[in-house]
């Protein structure tokens, strides 16, 4: 099996740090473009595997993490992620998850998550939910214009490299 890679890292100076776990690599660059444009720093990742051998300390504010990841589900990796919380004695990040699957919503509020966001997500809900987890964006002004929202960005960028 070949080594799975973190995808991009950003550290802005003093800012609190997003974990991110997402398998679509346009999301990713659509989410990178919004947190540089907020100046918060992030790891970002395409599968859970790679976030596992990270588990010894938190360097993270929130978590946001797609439910539909490769090898094991979004929930799953949040239940490993609090798990390590306990068995190294630090506090576990906040957890967002995200997905396309509206009807997941009672499901993941089970699991002790605090936000569900379904996707496309607007830039403005994610920007409230890093204000509610002391991320706090340095600009909380739209990065993209008003009338392209992520799914528009996902069907030109899948279309173009087609």
């Amino acid at each position: 099996m070949a080594r799975l890679q973190q995808i991009t890292s950003r550290t802005f100076n003093g800012s609190k740090r997003v974990l991110v776990v997402e398998d679509d690599v346009i999301a990713r660059m659509i989410l990178a473009r919004w947190f540089d444009r907020w100046e918060i720093g992030y790891d970002m990742f395409a599968s859970p595997a790679e976030v596992m051998s990270r588990l010894s300390h938190n360097p993270y504010c929130l978590a946001l993490i797609d439910y539909h990841l490769p090898y094991m589900n979004g929930l799953e990796l949040v239940r490993e992620m609090r798990s390590a919380a306990k068995r190294y004695r630090y506090q576990p990040p906040s957890f967002a998850i995200h997905t396309t699957d509206s009807d997941l919503r009672g499901y993941v509020q089970n699991e002790d998550v605090e936000w569900f966001l379904v996707k496309p997500v607007p830039h403005a809900r994610l920007a409230s939910v890093l204000s509610e987890t002391g991320c706090k964006p340095a600009l909380i002004e739209d990065p993209l214009p008003a009338h392209q929202s992520m799914h528009r960005q996902n069907v030109r960028a899948a279309s173009s490299h087609a």
